[in-house]
């Protein structure tokens, strides 16, 4: 069987490849969270004025909540500008490596664009993290990163409590260690090609659209990973066509 042109061409894409990571020393250095609502709900945008404080033994499971469901293997960097205008996002996030006092300033406008990208009617409300990251390795070279984390669900937990000689079940609500719904780490590594980004969207459908291409501008960099499922997608594509050819009569 030859393989056609648009088959071939794949070959021809610059490959980057795949980054070490090591979040073994990672720490945050500054955190704020906003509250993201809906307009077509006519849920407010409500903006935080001060940094979120974490508690110093809950500073592990917060780092794993945002850090452990990113995926590793496909990589993503922010589109370049087009007929001029520029990526907000990309520039938002120069800002911050720049100079990380301004997060709060600069995480409003980030709060802000992802509000005017929620109207969908199926876009649910929800807290917007924006995080900055000291000591994270990147093929063993140290850099700083940037996160953007949205939690959209929460779930109910039990609490068993003792008091004096009983105890007292109650429940309560919060969030699942791996129950991440969207979020993106910005690693300031190759920034002249719109840096090197993880990104996890749990949406399925015409939902994904509005985070990873609508509020933050991404495409994906053409790595191994990225370059084998491209192949193993074209060749599916390829052998449907050539099954569906030779069962049409002539």
């Amino acid at each position: 069987m030859l393989i056609t042109p648009k088959l071939s061409l794949l070959f021809l894409k610059p490959i980057m490849k795949s980054v070490s990571l090591d979040f073994n020393s990672i720490e945050f250095n500054h955190l704020i969270t906003h509250f993201v609502g809906n307009p077509s709900a006519e849920t407010d945008l409500i903006l935080s004025k001060q940094l979120t404080e974490i508690a110093e033994e809950t500073d592990a499971f917060l780092m794993k909540y945002f850090v452990l469901p990113l995926k590793q293997e496909e990589l993503f960097c922010f589109r370049a500008q087009n007929d001029g205008v520029e990526n907000d996002m990309k520039r938002w996030c120069d800002e911050i490596f720049n100079e990380p006092g301004k997060i709060i300033e600069v995480s409003e406008k980030i709060a802000q664009k992802l509000y005017e990208c929620s109207g969908h009617v199926g876009i649910k409300e929800g807290l917007l993290n924006v995080a900055h990251f000291h000591q994270l390795e990147v093929n063993n070279k140290t850099v700083d990163a940037i996160g953007l984390f949205k939690t959209e669900t929460d779930e109910v937990f039990l609490k068993m409590l003792q008091d004096d000689d009983r105890f007292v079940v109650g429940h309560d609500y919060g969030y699942l260690l791996n129950a991440l719904d969207k979020g993106c780490l910005i690693l300031n590594y190759r920034e002249e090609d719109g840096y090197t980004i993880l990104n996890l969207d749990k949406a399925k459908g015409n939902q994904t659209q509005f985070w990873m291409d609508n509020f933050l501008g991404l495409k994906p960099i053409q790595n191994e990973y990225k370059h084998t499922q491209d192949w193993i997608s074209l060749t599916d594509s390829f052998v449907k066509e050539s099954l569906v050819e030779e069962t049409v009569p002539t």
